[in-house]
């Protein structure tokens, strides 16, 4: 098993792809029929459509855990935090079609950093006011 892509102690993103988890490997193993499909939409890095679906579960988990827990969240917080936990995980999935805008693409790479930014301002915020109540 060769590594294609790298994790993320070398800017990968957290997805290891291995010749395995690429379309290719992945379609001799399961027999291709919903792989073929993929494969003909362009998805180039099936990792990158699973970690877009558990970062997705994940975040929409944690939301609701807030929603229960925080009585009254101000609403710039929740918005960033909302936006933050969709859009991310979003442009993680942009990635399965074209990886190589993670290390070529300026505009990707000025997109994921401010919305990492505005998640990372909101959970921060979040944190302040309810240790401050």
């Amino acid at each position: 098993m060769r590594a294609i892509g790298t994790g993320l102690l070398h800017g990968g993103g957290g997805v290891a792809a291995t010749e395995e988890e690429t379309l290719g490997g992945a379609e001799d193993r399961a027999g291709g029929a919903g792989l073929a499909a993929l494969k003909r939409l362009g998805v180039r890095q099936l990792g990158r459509i699973r970690q877009t679906h558990l970062d997705l579960l994940m975040q929409g988990t944690i939301l609701a855990a807030i929603g229960a827990a925080v009585t009254s969240v101000p609403t710039w917080i929740g918005i960033l935090l909302v936006l933050g936990a969709y859009v991310a995980p979003l442009t993680l999935g942009v990635l399965a079609f074209r990886p190589e805008l993670q290390k070529g693409s300026i505009l990707y790479r000025g997109l994921n950093t401010t919305v990492l930014a505005g998640f990372t301002v909101a959970w921060v915020a979040l944190a302040v006011t309810v240790l401050s109540r």
